[in-house]
């Protein structure tokens, strides 16, 4: 009792505050339940053989890269063999001190800990929102599962910057959520959030104050799977992580893969020009399925069906430009930012008249997906659009449960 027991319980929180500084990415179970029952056990510790017991416990809950190579080639055997001996033979102050050190000191790479903490420090850089995904795909899509993606606007020939993306623990709060390693020029692994890795294809801009509120919402629509082009919003919609979007001005044909359509209209690509013009067509579509008809001027779906026309029936990057100016046309200046409309709407319609490679069509989308829509506005007409369907489905006495064509 009295002084041993203060000293056992000031030796639980020394533990406790060493452990706070791991993030949740480098355990294998980041369950907050898990580790509060942990802290409460060590805490309440009442002798120094139980805070042992919770240090055997981290051990085993670390990943491999939380480790020194030495721990597992030499130093962990005769250690967990001497933690274990503690259970019949209770453990000195000295001793106990001992094993920690031996632990924290000789066994774990604080250099490791550090880097797997840097996938936050986006938030400082600049505001990159965290993309939660699916607790189910922490196992399936783990960083050994990653799957190569690319965003588009880059500055290779291609248009492509390329990742591997995976689902990961953010080190604050444990919460599942997307993230992509990128290799640097200088050959340097850099794990980014998904959303600092979707603004990595943003368009170039000579505004220093361009607005990136865009970029959760837009980001898992932005990220492509390298095998199929597919966007990683579209796959999780396919596999039943994600709701299938509302019908917007693209109508019904959400409901079908794009890529489908503009392979059925065009024939399967025999040339990389023409896999990259499918591409390119996907994604000009794709926004346009983002959109309800409250943010564009003209509601009919035969308009939208003749641009759907033309631009699966696109022959070059201008022609895609031109129908790109086209749908810019049709919004409504509530949804598009007043600052971009003031200062560059006038310069990138130019452009898009001008437009003469797939790269440039692709820095005028991102800069009207990124610069020039408003996307909270969109959100807000969506919920409009939504809530009117509602109201007409009640006055007519229809089905709520009826499918509902636009």
């Amino acid at each position: 009792g009295g002084v041993g027991g203060e000293a056992v319980e000031r030796f639980g929180a020394r533990l406790v505050s060493i452990t706070d500084r791991l993030p949740f990415n480098m355990v294998k179970d980041a369950d907050a339940d898990l580790w509060d029952t942990y802290r409460d056990n060590t805490l309440q510790s009442e002798a120094y053989g139980k805070v042992i017991e919770s240090v055997l416990f981290v051990e085993t809950q670390l990943i491999d890269d939380a480790f020194q190579p030495i721990w597992h080639q030499e130093l962990r055997e005769v250690w967990i063999s001497k933690c274990k001996a503690c259970a019949g033979n209770p453990p000195s102050h000295p001793e106990a001190l001992s094993l920690l050190r031996d632990f924290f000191l000789g066994g774990m790479d604080w250099a490791a800990v550090e880097r797997f903490w840097e996938v936050d420090d986006e938030d400082d850089a600049g505001g990159f929102e965290d993309i939660l995904a699916p607790e189910a795909l922490l196992t399936s899509h783990s960083e050994e599962n990653s799957v190569e993606v690319y965003v588009l606007g880059g500055e290779r020939d291609d248009g492509r910057i390329t990742g591997k993306l995976h689902v990961g623990r953010h080190p604050k709060n444990g919460s599942a959520i997307w993230v992509v390693t990128v290799i640097q020029e200088t050959g340097e692994k850099k794990t980014l959030k998904a959303s600092a890795f979707a603004m990595l294809g943003a368009a170039p801009t000579t505004n220093p104050s361009k607005p990136s509120s865009a970029s959760s919402l837009n980001t898992l629509f932005r990220i492509y799977f390298v095998s199929d082009s597919r966007s990683v919003h579209e796959w999780l919609v396919s596999e039943g992580h994600a709701e299938s979007p509302d019908s917007g001005i693209g109508g019904s044909a959400v409901t079908q893969s794009r890529l489908q359509m503009i392979e059925n209209a065009r024939g399967k690509p025999t040339c990389e020009t023409e896999k990259q013009m499918q591409e390119a067509m996907h994604r000009l579509l794709q926004l346009v399925d983002r959109l309800p008809f409250a943010c564009v001027k003209s509601k009919r779906e035969d308009a939208w069906e003749e641009f759907q026309h033309k631009v699966m029936q696109g022959t070059d990057a201008l022609s895609l430009s031109l129908q790109l100016k086209w749908l810019c046309d049709q919004l409504v200046t509530k949804v598009l930012n007043p600052s971009w409309q003031l200062n560059a709407r006038g310069e990138w319609e130019v452009k898009t008249e001008r437009c003469e490679t797939l790269k440039q069509m692709y820095h005028l989308m991102l800069e009207l997906e990124d610069d020039a829509i408003n996307w909270r506005a969109v959100d807000t007409r969506w919920e409009r659009e939504r809530s009117a369907r509602g109201r007409d489905r009640k006055e007519g006495g229809e089905d709520p449960t009826k499918e509902e064509e636009v």
